[in-house]
């Protein structure tokens, strides 16, 4: 007997989909190793996303745990994209 798979769609809103884009996109950056290639010292982090502060807000991606601010700090500086790319915080989130 041949195997069947069902595919199951639900009728997202506009703003539905938009943030399953962006959560598709998070999980993506990390996921194709794009981003832990490009910076090394990411490769030994877990990766979380945390949901927009406000409606139509941005998701955000983290990386961590951190044993120390300074070392959070350290990676922020290694990665060389500014403070708009990399910026301490809380380590926050969902796995991904």
């Amino acid at each position: 007997m041949e195997r069947s798979d069902v595919e199951i769609r639900e009728a997202l809103s506009e703003s539905e989909e938009a943030e399953a884009a962006e959560l598709m996109a998070a999980y993506l950056s990390w996921g194709s190793k794009q981003l832990r290639e490009r910076h090394g010292s990411l490769a030994s982090l877990e990766p979380r996303v945390v949901p927009p502060r406000s409606d139509g807000g941005p998701y955000r991606l983290l990386a961590g745990p951190f044993a120390t601010r300074a070392d959070a700090d350290r990676v922020c500086t290694e990665m060389g994209v500014g403070r708009n790319g990399c910026y301490v915080t809380t380590y926050i989130g969902t796995p991904l």
